[in-house]
């Protein structure tokens, strides 16, 4: 297997991912609209990660660089590929609270971490129903009340689509 991906085959790969990420919009669209809003919302996050690995691509295409497998390999082949594309993805975010103080400053990077793993975890947990020990059987869908998993849901969803149109423009 070759060290890189060569920049000349990197356009077949934004374009595929462009495509995913469109029909994980498309999919998250539909269920949000039938009120399945968690999963939505994992649709969303998907698409979140799919977008950080087509900006990478993109970055490397349009300065005609090859893309290292090893480089790649940090963004899909372990465990924590998965928050380290949705820290990413929220890196490039404007998302900012009110502190104590009253002040509205912009999110600290643990706190981002935070977000990448609850985003992770909500994209997880909601395909599947586990055992928890003493606090019995879980599944994120049952644990929320409607109203907050269609807030998530309908945020996810805003910038999920809100980010893809930015990336398309960005590849032309």
């Amino acid at each position: 297997m070759p060290d890189n991906i060569p920049w000349d085959k990197l356009q077949e790969g934004i374009q595929l991912i462009f495509e995913n990420v469109s029909s994980l919009i498309d999919t998250a669209t539909l269920l949000y609209k039938n009120e399945k809003y968690l999963v939505s919302a994992s649709l969303a996050v998907y698409a979140f990660e799919e977008m950080t690995k087509a900006e990478l691509l993109l970055d490397h295409y349009k300065n005609k660089k090859d893309l290292s497998i090893n480089q790649w390999k940090k963004y899909t082949r372990n465990k924590t590929a998965h928050t380290k594309k949705l820290d990413e993805f929220l890196s490039q975010e404007k998302i900012f609270h009110v502190n104590l103080s009253g002040k509205v400053v912009t999110i600290s990077e643990e706190i981002r971490s935070l977000m990448a793993n609850f985003y992770h975890a909500l994209k997880t947990h909601v395909f599947y129903v586990n055992w928890w020990g003493t606090t019995g059987w879980r599944w994120f869908p049952k644990e929320y009340p409607k109203s907050l998993q269609e807030a998530i849901s309908t945020s996810l969803l805003n910038v999920a689509v809100r980010r893809f149109n930015n990336l398309k423009m960005r590849k032309e």
